[in-house]
């Protein structure tokens, strides 16, 4: 290799007494071995600050969605919510969202924490909703105080008001 960084090698068949030559030319625009080291290890330097906010994104994304989710639920529900719980769920979403404008730079834990605060709020209206929605036949949804249809925990004593599917194997 010259100093211009051209490499020439040449080969030939004793065999045969064949030969043949190639010109190796250092291209423009190449990153060098230094640059190279330099950049991976700015990656590794910034890496901890972009999985940080990553974080920071993801808890705030998921704040807004519970939120947008709660109103929009509401919003299908009609006339399964009173009255009453649409004015708290709207009155929730208006200041929820005032809230993630007016905090564009919040923290992942103050995210995390107005999350869990909007889902302990919202939780009793979303549980009276699937509580007294009629015709429900899920498990655990009764009028006399059931779970709620598509709600985890305990299925209400009593039986089932919907269909049962039995299965016979042979």
């Amino acid at each position: 290799m010259d100093a211009n960084g051209i490499l020439t090698v040449s080969a030939k068949d004793t065999g045969t007494g064949k030969a043949n030559s190639i010109t190796i030319k250092q291209s423009k625009g190449r990153l060098s071995d230094d640059e190279i080291r330099r950049m991976v290890d700015e990656a590794d330097k910034f890496k901890a600050e972009d999985d940080a906010m990553k974080a920071k994104v993801d808890s705030r994304h998921s704040l807004e969605s519970t939120v947008y989710g709660l109103r929009n639920t509401m919003s299908e529900a009609g006339a399964k919510v009173s009255s009453e719980d649409k004015v708290a769920v709207d009155d929730l979403v208006v200041e929820y969202s005032n809230w993630l404008d007016d905090h564009p730079d919040a923290t992942k834990d103050e995210y995390d924490a107005k999350l869990k605060e909007f889902q302990d709020k919202s939780q009793p209206i979303v549980m009276r909703m699937y509580q007294h929605q009629p015709g429900c036949a899920a498990p655990g949804c009764s009028p006399q105080g059931g779970m709620g249809c598509g709600m985890s925990g305990t299925p209400s004593s009593g039986s089932s008001q919907g269909p049962t599917i039995e299965e016979e194997f042979d």
